[in-house]
């Protein structure tokens, strides 16, 4: 009999520790870092769309990206490191994130000769608070400026 008795308590703490561990990884997963911003692109046969495009805020940006052509695409953000996306096959579409600063960030298809096709653009990243004023100067442009995020 305390053979057995033995062999219960071990399932219970066995048991207990599963679910302490289980408890710690919810935990990580709701203290994750949140995007400060998401910017959709979309990349066609061969172009960006938006081919500029301003974020308000810096930080984590999150890229959702969707193949609307007929071949395989990327995304690639020439930054410190770089932020690239996985391969993206015609009609699908991901998300990745990059951790970005203030500043001009050349962003293009690294795909083959895709740059050299015209899938290249600028994303500007505000210093957050000035945003606003940054979407003035945006408006008062010609040719109707840069998407804002």
């Amino acid at each position: 009999m305390p053979l057995c008795s033995r062999r219960a308590s071990l399932a219970a703490l066995a048991a207990a520790t599963a679910l302490a561990v289980a408890g710690c990884g919810g935990d990580e997963e709701s203290s994750s870092t949140e995007a400060a911003a998401t910017v959709d692109v979309s990349e066609t046969d061969f172009a960006l769309e938006p081919q500029d495009a301003t974020v308000d805020e810096s930080g984590v940006i999150e890229f959702a990206v969707t193949n609307d052509g007929e071949t395989d695409h990327a995304l690639e953000i020439e930054a410190d490191p770089e932020a690239v996306s996985d391969t993206i096959a015609a009609g699908e579409s991901t998300t990745f994130t990059a951790e970005l600063d203030p500043g001009d960030y050349k962003w293009y298809c690294p795909i083959a000769n895709h740059e050299d096709l015209g899938m290249v653009g600028t994303l500007t990243v505000a210093e957050g608070s000035g945003a606003s004023s940054g979407e003035s100067e945006d408006s008062g442009s010609s040719g109707g400026g840069s998407p804002s995020y």
